[in-house]
């Protein structure tokens, strides 16, 4: 299994879409909680997905030594 580095600082980088997808968001009866639909959910999973690949990609670039 190949390892992936990560910190428990920051996030991860949000693009303009999430970032819209997110701030449009409806409030739960609660008042607090933000409620989710299918939609949001899929644009979350393809950002997750464009990261890793990403990180994936940097992990096989050559490393000065």
């Amino acid at each position: 299994m190949t390892e992936i580095q990560t910190t428990t600082s920051g996030s991860l980088p949000r693009t303009q879409a999430l970032l819209d997808a997110n701030a449009s968001r409806s409030l739960a009866e609660d008042g607090f909680t933000l409620e989710s639909t299918p939609q949001f959910e899929a644009l979350i999973g393809e950002a997750v997905a464009e990261v890793v690949e990403r990180q994936r990609r940097a992990d096989e670039l050559p490393r000065s030594a």
